[in-house]
């Protein structure tokens, strides 16, 4: 086809001329059977119209001036007949032109058309045509969405990407689309946003779809805020609650009114106890493919009375004898305490559960009471420094040790590896000081025995260390003895 305006070649299907852009009319195919029959039709009207230009032959005799009565009643019934063949004619040619003009309209003002051309020449490669196609769909109906989720596979067809997720975004945020439309879409842009790994604008893309069950058929990509299983309030006692998530994935929380994320926050492993105090909450879930969750926010006001102090004995001073350090709590509390200066709590503490010993030297003791409800009394501070005089040094009556265990046949040699110990290949004995204590009066060195294996770790038996004996040394005469309990001595 030429086009009219410059005549250049326009290929067949355009409607628009690629060289000057003039708007090509499209006129129909006709088929050559349809074309020769319309062409012979024409050409009967035209010999039925006008029979004296029938070229007579030359052989036929001339008609006699005065007429064959026979051949004049003949010639005179032709008439009619001939009239009947013109209208005929006639007819058939109206039929003609209304078969082109609705062939025609079809072509020019049928959506279906005009679609089933767009997926025709999108198969073959050519998204050039199909697009003119869609123009003129979108031309017939623009409030169709459905072809603007033919646009947009056009566009994912010649790997248009950024334009078919532009329509695609579109089409999800139009708010009266057709379900099945919408589905189709929603099916493209998950495609799209997973390659990109564009997971985050997923997430966004999916929390604003009005359709659950489209939601839901994507839950893997939708990551909804924690949820807190105790809700926001005023509380008189300590609250300990739990974070939860429906979807696989890192918990992330604050408690200082920032945001958290993976990099900014605390990796929640167990339930959070909250004392006395105000608290903002905020936790976010990260799933496995790195999506980050809205922000879940709760506040808690705690305002439980503190317990009393602990009572510990005796009080910080210089001394020259082995002592115990003596805790009284509270009824109804429990007592963690540290040896570093460091506050303690009840997760940066070691319980109380007896006496302590204080050491040669300077020891630092602190202590606190916890109640019920998660509330912390004031910290107790003790100093102690101990000076016994001239006694034996530790590492010395260690040594002692190692070399008993060795004589008695225990030891293969004074590095402690033991001769035979059960259930191991190999074992080494180690002897670790305990602190210094008083018995009947007597200043002893305290030693707990462990096995360790050639890795250097501890062997347990059922959960605790083995073989797990204590033994004494007396830090003036350097006596050794096995300590059967606090106030039994057995000689080595």
């Amino acid at each position: 086809m030429l086009c009219p305006k410059c005549g250049a070649e326009v290929p067949e299907g355009y409607l628009l001329c690629e060289k000057c852009g003039a708007e090509i009319k499209i006129v129909p195919d006709f088929e050559p059977e349809l074309e020769n029959s319309i062409t012979e039709g024409l050409s009967s009207i035209v010999e039925e119209l006008d029979p004296a230009e029938t070229p007579e032959d030359p052989e036929t005799p001339s008609e006699d001036p005065e007429g064959d009565p026979v051949d004049e009643f003949f010639r005179e019934s032709t008439v009619p007949s001939k009239r009947i063949l013109l209208f005929a004619g006639a007819g058939f040619l109206l039929l003609l032109i209304l078969l082109v003009g609705g062939v025609l309209l079809y072509r020019n003002f049928s959506l279906s058309y005009q679609l089933s051309k767009a997926e025709e020449r999108m198969i073959s490669g050519d998204s050039e045509g199909a697009l003119l196609y869609i123009a003129r769909a979108k031309e017939l109906r623009s409030d169709d969405v459905s072809i603007l989720l033919k646009e947009a596979d056009v566009h994912l067809a010649s790997g248009m990407t950024q334009a078919a997720k532009d329509i695609l975004i579109k089409i999800v945020n139009d708010k009266v689309v057709d379900r099945e439309v919408l589905k189709a879409s929603y099916d493209r842009l998950v495609t799209i946003c997973v390659n990109e790994g564009s997971y985050e604008e997923l997430q966004s893309l999916l929390s604003n779809c009005p359709d659950e069950d489209i939601r839901e058929s994507y839950r893997e990509y939708l990551v909804l805020p924690p949820e807190f299983s105790v809700p926001t309030g005023n509380y008189e006692n300590a609250v300990e609650l739990e974070i939860s998530a429906d979807a696989p994935g890192r918990i992330f929380f604050t408690l200082d009114e920032s945001d958290p994320s993976d990099e900014h926050g605390i990796l929640y492993t167990t339930p959070i106890r909250l004392n006395s105090g105000d608290y903002t909450l905020k936790a976010v879930l990260v799933s496995d493919h790195g999506i980050i969750s809205p922000v879940a926010q709760s506040f808690y006001s705690i305002s439980a009375t503190a317990p009393l102090p602990p009572v510990v004995r005796p009080e910080s001073g210089d001394y020259d004898k082995p002592f115990y350090v003596t805790v009284e709590p509270a009824e109804g509390v429990t007592v963690y305490y540290t040896k570093d200066k460091t506050v303690p709590s009840e997760e940066n503490g070691i319980l109380y559960t007896e006496p302590l010993n204080a050491d040669m030297g300077t020891s630092n003791f602190s202590f606190v009471a916890v109640d019920e409800n998660g509330k912390t009394s004031e910290v107790v501070s003790r100093s102690y420094n101990l000076y016994l005089g001239n006694v034996i040094p530790i590492p010395d009556a260690q040594n002692l040790l190692y070399r008993i265990f060795h004589e008695k046949g225990v030891t293969a040699d004074l590095a402690g590896r033991y001769t035979d110990y059960p259930g191991v290949e190999a074992a080494w004995l180690s002897l670790n000081y305990g602190g210094v204590i008083d018995i009947g009066g007597k200043s002893y060195y305290l030693f707990y025995e462990y096995a360790i294996d050639i890795d250097q770790k501890l062997i347990t038996n059922q959960g605790k260390p083995a073989p797990g004996r204590v033994y004494a040394v007396n830090a003036y005469t350097g006596e050794a003895f096995h300590m059967a309990d606090t106030n039994t001595l057995l000689p080595l």
